[in-house]
């Protein structure tokens, strides 16, 4: 399957014929209403909400190894600096 072409009604870098289903999920009410509580918990803790969810699994117990990812170099360095 190729990629739809530029502009033509992407929502997301991996919304394409391929991905789209896959991610719905993330896009789908449920999610986004989940996303703005986060926002809401994260900014009443004057967190941000990477620090809020690296914070978050980092306190389960059970958890050993937390994969980091990032999209930018300077999210990167916010994160490693709260790991």
């Amino acid at each position: 399957l190729r990629a739809k072409p530029m502009g033509q009604g992407l929502r997301g870098r991996f919304d394409t014929r391929g991905w789209g289903g896959t991610l719905y999920r993330y896009r789908s009410g449920p999610a986004q209403a989940a996303m703005r509580d986060y926002s809401k918990l994260a900014e009443k803790y004057q967190l941000s909400l990477g620090e809020l969810s690296v914070r978050w699994a980092l306190e389960r117990d059970g958890v050993s190894t937390l994969l980091l990812g990032s999209s930018s170099k300077a999210q990167l360095e916010e994160t490693l600096a709260w790991a």
